[in-house]
Formats: C-alpha cells, structure tokens, sequence
C-alpha cells in the first residue's frame, strides 16, 4: 500500500501549477509590441492561436534574475475574453539584458528570458 502512495503524490506535485501558469492557464489571446528605441510601438503582432499562446506561456515561468539597467524592447500581453491578465515588458537588448518583467500578486518580478524565447520574439520582430 505505501508503495502506491509514493507515485501519487509525486503526480500531484508535479500537476500544481505555479501562480504565473495559472493565471495564464484562460489566456485566450496575446499581444506581442516591439519598441524602437525612443521606447515607441513600432510594430504589434495578435494571435488567438492556442500553440502561439502556449508557447508565449511557457517562457513566463522562469527562475527570477537581477535586472540590469536597460530599455525594455517590448511586451507581452496575454487576454482572456478581451481582459487583461498579465502585462509583461520583455529586455531582449543584449546577452546580459534578457528578462522579462511583471507583476504578480503585488510583486514586481524578473525572470530569466531562455534562448529559445529570445529567439523567438526574434523572430516575431523580424517577420516573414
């Protein structure tokens, strides 16, 4: 009997989410601005596809980081039934200034931005 106990409960932690997850968990649509550099919008991409979606997620939950003295370049913003639910600004000015910004539950916090999310807001930027 114990040794079904164990299993279990590695599921069920490994099924909580965090804060971030889950408040991101009913986005149903998401904005991505670029900035030039006097900080203006000079380009903003939507999407409602849920792999888009998904994946823009993903990169928000990330361990947090000391943020360095740089302009930000973006942001993220994540919907649901045309609410707001996170307004990220994302740093993608060089190797040492990759992290996005938000708040959540009151907290200002900096995460760490992946090679894979730098690359793909790249990507965004850049287009077809």
């Amino acid at each position: 009997m114990k040794w079904f106990l164990v299993p279990a409960m590695l599921f069920l932690f490994s099924c909580k989410q965090t804060a971030v997850q889950q408040k991101l968990s009913v986005t149903d649509s998401v904005m991505v601005q670029f900035f030039n550099e006097d900080g203006l919008i000079y380009k903003a991409i939507t999407s409602t596809e849920e792999p888009a979606i998904k994946k823009l997620s993903s990169f928000m939950d990330n361990r947090s980081v000391t943020p360095a003295k740089c302009g930000s370049s973006g942001k993220v913003l994540f919907y649901s039934d045309r609410r707001l639910l996170l307004d990220v600004t994302y740093h993608l000015i060089s190797e040492e200034c990759r992290y996005f910004t938000y708040t959540m539950d009151g907290r200002l916090l900096h995460v760490a931005m992946s090679n894979e999310a730098a690359d793909f807001l790249t990507s965004l930027r850049e287009g077809p």
